[in-house]
């Protein structure tokens, strides 16, 4: 249970700073686009770092790697208390994203080689969402929310210096691993378009669910509902093909938003959000299954994975905030159903190719 407990640790402290960013930021003033940018520095520091630990994790000692990156989010995520404008908010979530960005791939991959059953680990970080989301409602309150976040992170920390350590034969991985990225390169292509079109929409949907009728408890029930369904999906999804999982995963994102731009009032988001929760499921546990499968370089294949996720948090806000700016909310969501179709279209492509 202990790589469980730091997963739910990690995601909530990581959502519960997350919901409220973009309506911190629209009280600083914020445009639209100027939100999106705040997300996209995020995400380009998640990159960074995700991409950059995941390979030293291969080489190096995944536990210290794991303990490092639970002690530096600690730290970082304290830090955004001190965000009182738009550039410091800016600042602080770039040195967030960079910090929680440098342990999930080392943490991945060593629960896949202790035989840590997977789907069930996986299913802790939504179920840890869910807290975060919860408890980010109830506190309602900007720094508070911070200071839970720190200390969820803080306890991860600790329970961290409690893990065995593992075998793991270090391995010669060249800073840039082409052989990886070219072997999976429609995997990543693909959840690249899918989480594009996820982060445009994430970067204004409580500004959405807000102009709908809904209030902030109203927000942070929606994502709860989204969360608590992932948890209940993922412990039943590492049982089937990750393949069928993936494809399963995409069609039921290009559905979600196709509800999401029909929505006119707040309870029509909340059985939307189990669909959802369905759907990234599908997809998460089989993009992770499919690339452990596949590869020996766990840890750096899941950084690339994250790593992939991480480009589209900084692509998708900036795209998302400025296609909100210019089109309205709604236009967000036909552009998150489009690009999820060809998310699907481009793994179809890539398994065709392997077959």
């Amino acid at each position: 249970m202990k790589t469980q407990s730091i997963h739910l640790l990690y995601q909530s402290a990581a959502s519960s700073s997350l919901i409220f960013i973009p309506l911190l930021a629209e009280g600083f003033g914020a445009q639209e686009w100027e939100i999106g940018v705040i997300g996209a520095v995020y995400g380009t520091a998640l990159f960074a770092s995700s991409y950059l630990f995941g390979r030293l994790s291969d080489i190096h000692n995944k536990r210290f790697i794991i303990l490092l990156g639970l002690a530096a989010s600690g730290l970082a995520f304290a830090l955004q208390i001190f965000a009182g404008d738009v550039i410091s908010l800016t600042v602080a979530r770039g040195l967030a994203g960079f910090a929680i960005g440098i342990f999930p791939p080392a943490l991945v991959a060593y629960v896949y080689e202790a035989k840590i059953r997977f789907g069930r680990f996986l299913s802790f970080g939504p179920l840890g969402m869910a807290i975060g989301a919860f408890f980010a409602g109830l506190i309602a309150i900007y720094y508070q929310i911070f200071i839970f976040s720190s200390l969820c992170l803080l306890l991860a920390f600790l329970i961290g210096l409690t893990l065995p350590a593992i075998r793991s034969k270090p391995m010669k991985i060249p800073r840039f691993p082409k052989h990886l990225i070219k072997r999976d390169f429609f995997v990543y292509l693909s959840l690249f378009f899918r989480h594009v079109s996820a982060n445009a929409v994430w970067i204004i949907f409580p500004l959405f669910v807000k102009q709908l009728g809904g209030t902030l408890v109203g927000i942070s029930l929606l994502y709860t509902v989204n969360y608590i369904g992932q948890f209940i999906f993922m412990n039943l999804f590492d049982r089937f093909k990750s393949s069928k999982l993936i494809i399963c995963g995409f069609s039921g994102s290009a559905l979600t938003f196709l509800c999401y731009a029909f929505t006119q009032n707040f309870y029509q988001f909340i059985p939307i959000e189990l669909l959802l929760a369905f759907s990234w499921s599908s997809l998460w546990v089989g993009m992770n299954l499919h690339l452990l499968n596949r590869n020996v370089e766990h840890s750096t294949v899941i950084g690339l994975l994250t790593s992939t996720q991480s480009i589209s948090i900084a692509c998708g806000p900036f795209i998302g905030g400025w296609v909100a700016y210019f089109l309205g909310y709604r236009a967000t969501m036909w552009f998150a159903f489009a690009l999820s179709l060809l998310a699907l279209l481009t793994f179809e492509i890539g398994i065709k190719r392997e077959e």
